[in-house]
């Protein structure tokens, strides 16, 4: 596993976070790098600006989606 990961590991046990916080944490820094396909340590600022602006990432309703478009239109396919 990603050594930041463990190190992240570590440092929840350290502070007598749960095995869950743990968890989640853990799943969401891999999420991070796989969504970049590339190691945490390697992952800039502006890249990080990118993934928590994404809205599947935020997991907004579509019209939060809309809302967020810079030209105000909606991306994304109608049900």
């Amino acid at each position: 596993m990603n050594t930041l990961i463990e190190q992240v590991k570590t440092e929840i046990a350290y502070l007598g976070y749960s095995q869950s916080t743990c968890k989640s944490y853990c799943e969401h820094l891999l999420k991070l790098s796989h969504y970049f396909n590339k190691p945490l340590d390697l992952i800039t600022d502006d890249e990080l600006n990118i993934f928590f602006k994404d809205p599947a990432i935020r997991k907004l309703s579509r019209a939060s989606q809309k809302a967020h478009q810079p030209n105000g239109v909606c991306i994304a396919k109608p049900v």
